[in-house]
């Protein structure tokens, strides 16, 4: 895992060396470089040692993080000659794609990265961040220079916390807490988006998208048969889960679930020389119905495996409030399960594993959505659309004409300003969206740790495999995630594979309501949030008691929740009155 931080002067002048390293808790252990070439200066942290994060030649400076997953692939499409990756970084073959196609090179690369390149002979610096945002990117500008770093805190000695814009808030709220615009909560920080880069200059600052999943739409993959998609999708799989184990030992954070079995299954499947893969699972003594020891056990048999357990009936919600988590310079909702995350992860360090897998994302990648039979409809493909709504129907005890009315005739005309993309579609790009969430557990979580987690499902490959094919496979009748259950079975136990429910944490949700609601209450009913006019006070107040009660509360409750936690302790942070710097817009 990388940590960086960058100083280039915009007009072309020679910069001092910064003597000071830059002071971080979470950088006190990490192997440190530093490079200075003219007009431009950098730092890099890093929790291996011998990597390779900056390199220049006659023309180009790179510096960043780049894992290129498709190499091979380049090779045998004769885009890359083995000459060309032979005893190099990826950091310098994806400078080499650059070089050879600035048109082309990011359509070429399939992987993970976040790097800058500043060109010596146009004065001009590019800011690229990966197409799904695995790697993050940020930087300031002013008149005379442009700092960039991979993380806010690297940048904090240049702005000042108060210096908030209040229009971030509103905009987390609107994306249920994904932060992947320009924006940031500090109006003199802005981050680059998942899949764009930023040209930076004296006289510019341009911001391109050039990816988006909407664009590649393969219409070769809408008419074969299942077996041949489910061969395709077993062997993006497989690529996805090797290209991310890392040398020695790996672990997977493993539940009962389909997904996270899954990338074990895989891992175990691939049986690579000098690999060792751990599963690392989170138990429950005290609440049974959190346990998944009956869906684990049996495939740790089945591997003649043996797993690293937690026992998690003491990691609740907000355990330790206020000091429950650490303070980061975004709000995150994931921050409020820091206690169960960061306990697994603890584990893996304690047993000297730096790579971790996870299962993270096939439920926004793989599950679907039933509006497939809105689909079938509107293509005329009524058989198909009787065929399953029937069955979804009977199995859900719900009126199949009913199912037929809204489904069929209704969604024929409400779709009418969205013709390009199906329902299924416009479903799958909105869950993908949601997955830059995972962000709290690479940067925060695991990074405190010096581990790197990888995430197998957010490849790019198999998130356009699955863009393209028929809605049917990932939702069929009823049945969700049906091409990953068919690609597995034999490689899990059909009490895996056929596993429908989902198990829950909720009574670590209300264990930290009770332990914590002295504080809690004190610091939520203050409404920061009415200050920022997301939510009246008045309402806010009510959601809570609801919360409080366990009854139901809004679809956004738990964003606002995390906005309202965060807002105390940068006030706390920042030592100064929230109410006062909200009132004032910033």
């Amino acid at each position: 895992m990388l940590w960086f931080y960058g100083k280039i002067n915009l007009h072309n002048r020679n910069i001092e060396i910064e003597n000071k390293r830059l002071s971080r808790e979470i950088l006190n252990d990490m192997d440190f470089k530093e490079m200075h070439v003219g007009n431009l200066y950098v730092q890099t942290f890093c929790s291996t040692r011998n990597e390779h994060y900056f390199y220049t030649n006659d023309r180009y400076v790179i510096f960043g993080e780049a894992h290129i997953h498709n190499k091979m692939n380049l090779v045998q499409s004769k885009i890359l000659l083995h000459k060309d990756i032979e005893n190099k970084s990826d950091l310098e073959i994806f400078l080499f794609l650059y070089e050879k196609s600035k048109d082309n090179y990011l359509d070429w690369i399939v992987g993970e990265f976040g790097v800058v390149i500043y060109d010596k002979y146009s004065k001009e610096t590019y800011l690229i961040r990966d197409h799904i945002g695995i790697k993050t990117l940020f930087y300031i500008r002013n008149d005379v220079y442009l700092y960039v770093a991979s993380d806010i805190d690297l940048l904090q000695h240049l702005f000042s916390l108060s210096n908030i814009d209040t229009n971030y808030f509103v905009e987390f709220m609107q994306t249920d807490g994904v932060a992947d615009s320009e924006k940031t909560p500090y109006k003199s920080v802005a981050r680059v988006p998942s899949a764009s880069y930023v040209t930076v200059s004296e006289s510019k600052l341009v911001q391109v998208q050039y990816w988006n999943v909407k664009h590649k739409f393969n219409q070769s993959l809408t008419d074969l048969r299942l077996e041949d998609y489910v061969e395709l999708f077993r062997e993006i799989m497989i690529e996805s889960t090797q290209c991310r184990l890392g040398p020695n030992r790996n672990a997977v954070m493993m539940s009962g679930g389909l997904d996270s079995t899954t990338i074990y299954a895989l891992s175990k499947k691939l049986d690579l020389p000098q690999t060792d893969i751990v599963p690392i699972c989170g138990v429950f003594e005290k609440y049974s119905e959190c346990d998944e020891r009956k869906y684990i056990i049996p495939i740790l048999e089945d591997y003649h495996d043996q797993a690293i357990f937690e026992i998690c009936d003491e990691h609740y919600l907000l355990k330790g409030f206020p000091y429950d988590s650490p303070w980061t310079f975004e709000p995150n909702v994931n921050s409020l399960t820091y206690s169960f995350t960061s306990s697994l992860l603890n584990r893996a360090k304690e047993n000297n594993i730096r790579t971790v897998l996870t299962g993270y994302a096939g439920d926004h990648v793989l599950t679907g959505t039933h509006n497939v039979i809105k689909d079938l409809f509107r293509k005329g493909n009524l058989k198909q659309a009787i065929e399953q709504t029937k069955i979804y129907g009977q199995s859900n005890r719900l009126s199949v004409p009913g199912i037929m009315w809204r489904k069929g005739v209704l969604s024929y005309f409400s779709l009418k300003h969205y013709e390009s993309l199906s329902w299924n579609q416009m479903h799958f790009c909105k869950q993908l969206f949601g997955t830059k969430a995972r962000i709290y557990l690479d940067r925060v979580i695991a990074g405190r740790l010096s581990i790197d987690t990888r995430h197998p499902f957010l490849d790019r490959r198999l998130i356009e495999f699955v863009y393209s094919i028929p809605g049917t496979l990932c939702w069929n009748k009823g049945t969700t995630k049906f091409i990953l259950r068919e690609s597995m079975k034999d490689l899990l136990p059909n009490s895996v594979i056929q596993r429908k429910d989902k198990t829950g944490h909720v009574p670590l949700f209300y264990k930290g309501i009770r332990e914590n609601w002295s504080k809690l209450s004190e610091v939520l009913f203050a409404s920061r949030l009415s200050q920022l006019k997301l939510i009246s006070r008045k309402e806010w107040e009510n959601e809570l008691i609801r919360w409080r009660q366990g009854a139901s509360t809004r679809e956004d409750f738990w964003t606002l929740l995390s906005i309202e936690l965060w807002l105390y302790k940068w006030e706390r942070k920042a030592t100064i009155s929230a109410p006062r710097i909200l009132q004032q817009g910033g």
